[in-house]
């Protein structure tokens, strides 16, 4: 009998999984629940084009859906899936074009719906001006507004906050990086390193104000926008939220076990506490070596190693995961960033080069 297998969310982990099971289960009947009409775009396209690495946002899509259709994938892109029944093995979804709803059964269902961006309780935040920059259309228009504007503030000083921050210098644009805690990328590296990313980005005319909370955003003249923290007020053009992410798994909420911020948990083969869904990505948790304990991990080489393990394990479990060291590594105006491990409870060891 044919296995029915259906995989919810199609950017690294999504297209990671389909691709192992082309290759492991080509019998399987696949279907593809997407709710945007692109797969595969790179989150880190928004800098690299700002910053000239690459001319537009499309050299960031590394998959094409018509590929998969050639291969006999029933891929479903402007799709929403709004309610999964567990009991039921079925999936109910709507056609964002047409607005018709559908259900799908399922035999075996990978959830690779990845994540969303941690929105800051700060007044205001809801202006227009106030951007986000995880999805494509997100930084679509991103891009489209530097074209005018000058001045930008970016919220948040993790691997995204900065990374955006050295791409907008790039282009010429007047750059604030505001940073709650008292050193950047403070959950990945000690404070030594952290404090020469500081200065680099300094020394590159960016202001950097770490240990500051941004309360309010507000209207200001001619068009602008005033960021204001406890004791300043900064009049910008546009503003850049990038204060973390989230898992998106709210369609599997009381259904499987989650961490206390809703990712999934998986096993070694990517299996949830329901032996017939199976998650990988930003959504799911990961085993890390150090702590020996699940964790959240939202990294696009960990999704792309889950959703292979998934599309592999999903009808024959065949693969473990070999957990993770926490090891990534950023670019820095041509300096290496690196780090793996922990030191504590909150670092990495990092180093610099």
């Amino acid at each position: 009998m044919t296995e029915k297998i259906i995989v919810v969310g199609c950017t690294h982990a999504g297209i990671a999984a389909v691709n192992e099971i082309l290759k492991y289960h080509p019998q399987a009947d696949v279907t593809v629940f997407e709710r945007h009409d692109t797969i595969s775009y790179l989150s880190c396209a928004t800098y690299l084009t700002l910053g000239k690495t690459i001319s537009n946002l499309d050299e960031a899509m590394y998959a094409d859906p018509d590929y998969y259709r050639a291969q006999g994938i029933d891929m479903r892109l402007r799709h929403d899936v709004i309610d999964i029944n567990v009991e039921e093995h079925t999936v109910f979804a709507q056609d964002l074009e047409t607005k018709e709803f559908t259900t799908e059964s399922f035999d075996k269902l990978i959830m690779a719906t990845g994540s969303l961006t941690s929105i800051p309780t700060i007044q205001g935040v809801e202006n227009p001006k106030v951007k986000l920059c995880k999805t494509y259309e997100e930084a679509r228009d991103l891009c489209d507004e530097a074209q005018n504007d000058e001045r930008i503030a970016i919220i948040g000083g993790g691997y995204i906050g900065v990374e955006l921050a050295e791409g907008y210098n790039k282009s010429n644009h007047e750059v604030i990086l505001f940073h709650k805690k008292e050193t950047l990328l403070d959950r990945h590296i000690e404070p030594e390193i952290a404090d020469k990313i500081t200065n680099l980005l300094e020394d590159k005319g960016i202001q950097v104000k770490i240990g500051t909370i941004v309360k309010s955003f507000e209207d200001g003249a001619n068009d602008t926008l005033i960021v204001k923290t406890a004791d300043e007020a900064f009049e910008v053009d546009m503003a850049v939220i990038c204060t973390g992410l989230l898992p998106q798994a709210d369609l599997l909420q009381g259904k499987v076990d989650q961490l206390t911020n809703g990712a999934i948990v998986v096993n070694d083969y990517m299996e949830t506490s329901n032996p017939d869904i199976f998650a990988a990505g930003d959504a799911a948790s990961v085993k890390h070596n150090g702590l020996q304990t699940d964790v959240y991990m939202p990294l696009a080489s960990q999704a792309v190693r889950q959703g292979a393990l998934a599309g592999i394990n999903v009808l024959d479990k065949r693969l473990r995961s070999i957990g993770t060291q926490s090891t990534t590594g950023m670019l820095i105006f041509g300096r290496t960033l690196a780090c793996s491990g922990v030191t504590d409870l909150s670092h990495g060891f990092g180093c610099w080069n």
